[in-house]
């Protein structure tokens, strides 16, 4: 399991790493990126989380947003707190694995903020019966997770939230 400053990326092996430049030498990657430059319309406010250690959740609702957002050039908010109350794969509002809510959106999708808003608390939720009754996810309004990535070193990062010794986030 690779990990960076003492924490883990994952709590999976087997997912597969990015491509590097080694990879793909013909590509030639800017000096320099800014996303607010570039996408400006998919620019997002920060989460206040309140008094729930959802970082795993909105890291991973907010990345699929950008990813949206720079193809159809529209802002998108995902629903963190739907992966905080529904994913039993992860701990609610006591931290988790990113990459266990991007699998929640590989299998399920993520619905809008709007369907199910943000309450900074681990909300009880009977998944099978949330999944027949949410209207956004009745009336098939949700963006699944087709594939990702984890970046492989300190150089394919320059800033990654810290973690917990065990490697969820807070």
């Amino acid at each position: 399991m690779k990990t960076l400053l003492g924490n883990s990326l994952s709590d999976t092996p087997n997912i597969a790493p990015c491509k590097s430049r080694e990879d793909n030498p013909d590509e030639i990657l800017p000096e320099k990126f800014d996303w607010r430059e570039k996408y400006p319309e998919c620019v997002q406010n920060v989460t206040n989380q309140g008094n729930c250690s959802s970082t795993y959740a909105t890291i991973a609702t907010s990345t699929v947003a950008d990813r949206i957002c720079q193809q159809v050039k529209k802002p998108v908010q995902l629903s963190a707190q739907e992966v905080i109350s529904c994913d039993k794969g992860n701990y609610g509002c006591e931290g988790g694995y990113a990459t266990r809510a991007l699998n929640w959106g590989k299998r399920k999708g993520f619905v809008p903020e709007a369907c199910y808003p943000y309450t900074a608390t681990k909300g009880q939720c009977d998944v099978e019966d949330h999944l027949e009754s949410n209207e956004c996810r009745r009336n098939s309004i949700f963006y699944k997770v087709i594939d990702y990535c984890l970046a492989q070193d300190e150089g394919d990062l320059e800033e990654w939230p810290r973690g917990r010794s065990d490697g969820r986030l807070h």
